[in-house]
């Protein structure tokens, strides 16, 4: 099921064209003058499409609707529906199409699990004690759109947390070197390269229309037959930060260096070079998270040669 009234606004987005336009950063060695050279070059989309993006149920039901082909070397999508796609019989249907259901907000940013349900039991008792809540058309919370309208959608469990990797992206294309575990467990370098190339044979499978000036984070767990994109986090339509862990000194060097081999990139102030060496803020980080988490992202960058 696509919903309707966005099958319009997708077909207008064919028309976008992907950036390839000069970037010069000159600014200081922060998060905030990094991203407001890409937005004043119009190479980071901020329109209602990726506010639209945000919304996790919507963009899936998009990414099913114009994949080249439904998988990439076995990185997919895990299944998903809409609790409306389960009525009439919400309980009987939700045993049926899933194994392992794990039910969340369409709109949430946070890593805290806050309103999550990972079991059908617990979900059907606060369901059958107020199902008007969980049908409630909703105006998102994150970009102040009515995207899909719904509140919560069901998705396959895959994988366990400790099977859980952030990775980031730019234009259809894989960040190299700003993955890591999503929950800080052991870090594998080599996990991290498949993990980097199963999302971006899933990137490949979608037309450059699409992910034309997007930058997402995205959550990609390894389970069985392989990796999938449990979620995309993007801009929310506005000119700020797609990921929290740009903050993150590598993650910042990882994107600078990207945009340097690919397009070209300047860096022309010590500010500006400092981001790129992996210094951005670096004291600041340091003090929040420590040096063993620096020393984590620089081996991660050595060994890809970044």
């Amino acid at each position: 099921m696509l919903f309707p009234n966005h099958l319009q606004f997708l077909e207008s987005r064919k028309l976008q064209i992907p950036f390839c336009g000069e970037l010069v950063f000159r600014g200081e060695n922060t998060r905030k003058d990094f991203m407001k050279t890409l937005y004043a070059a119009l190479a980071v989309d901020a329109s209602e499409f990726s506010a639209h993006c945000a919304d996790k149920l919507l963009f899936t039901k998009w990414v099913e609707s114009i994949r080249f082909s439904p998988t990439a070397n076995g990185c997919g999508m895990p299944k998903t529906k809409s609790l409306k796609e389960l009525l009439p019989n919400l309980k009987e249907n939700l045993e049926k199409e899933f194994h392992h259901p794990v039910i969340k907000p369409v709109a949430s940013m946070g890593s805290d699990g806050k309103g999550i349900y990972f079991s059908a039991e617990e979900f059907l008792q606060d369901f059958e004690k107020r199902p008007e809540y969980f049908f409630e058309e909703e105006i998102s919370p994150l970009t102040g759109l009515l995207s899909s309208g719904e509140k919560y959608f069901v998705q396959e469990k895959i994988g366990s947390r400790d099977q859980e990797y952030r990775l980031h992206t730019y234009q259809g294309s894989v960040v190299k070197g700003a993955t890591f575990t999503r929950w800080d467990q052991d870090w594998d370098l080599k996990k991290f390269e498949e993990a980097e190339e199963a999302l971006q044979q899933f990137l490949n499978t979608l037309p450059s229309w699409f992910t034309a000036g997007q930058a997402w984070s995205v959550d990609l767990m390894e389970g069985d037959p392989g990796f999938s994109v449990v979620e995309i986090n993007t801009n929310r339509g506005r000119k700020k930060h797609w990921s929290g862990d740009l903050t993150n000194p590598d993650t910042l060097a990882a994107y600078a260096k990207h945009f340097q081999e690919f397009y070209g990139a300047k860096f022309t102030s010590e500010g500006a070079k400092k981001i790129l060496r992996g210094e951005s803020k670096l004291e600041d980080f340091v003090e929040k998270f420590g040096w063993e988490a620096v020393k984590k992202h620089q081996e991660l960058r050595k060994s890809l040669k970044l």
